[in-house]
């Protein structure tokens, strides 16, 4: 994520809470960092301290993200995210051995059954599920990063 992203990021409203639970987690587990940070910063992310599989770091950043820019993937308070370049909302995230998908609005109407099964996304907010290996995922990514033609894989 280039470093003039950063301030899109941090100022799009949508992105409070997903920063503040980042940002919690981020201090007690690894001690300080900062907010966001480019793939850069870590040259062997699959390898690192981003506290997140590589399973689950492979499903984000080669199957989520795969046709959409490059400049998507980042690092915010030392979890590995996905950002839309054009707006700065952050879509999805990885925690642990999940990842955490957020939902668009069409879909927070209709899912009845957003996952409060781990602590940490309740922290969150509303409008976030744990992501599930399914195919569509890569749509709703595709939709929240602002590319609207359909992607078959």
């Amino acid at each position: 994520m280039p470093s003039d992203h950063i301030a899109i990021v941090l100022a799009n409203p949508e992105n409070y809470g997903i920063l503040a639970a980042l940002e919690q987690e981020g201090i007690q587990r690894k001690g300080p960092r900062t907010a966001l940070e480019s793939l850069e910063s870590y040259p062997k992310p699959y390898m690192s301290s981003l506290y997140t599989h590589p399973d689950i770091l492979d499903r984000m950043w080669s199957q989520l993200g795969k046709g959409l820019p490059a400049d998507t993937r980042g690092v915010c308070w030392g979890y590995p995210v996905l950002v839309s370049p054009s707006s700065g909302l952050i879509f999805c995230v990885g925690v642990g051995t999940f990842y955490l998908l957020r939902l668009d609005r069409d879909e927070i109407a209709m899912d009845s059954k957003i996952e409060m099964r781990r602590q940490f996304v309740a922290k969150v907010g509303e409008g976030w599920k744990i992501g599930e290996f399914r195919r569509e995922e890569v749509d709703v990514c595709r939709k929240l990063c602002g590319i609207s033609d359909h992607h078959e894989s």
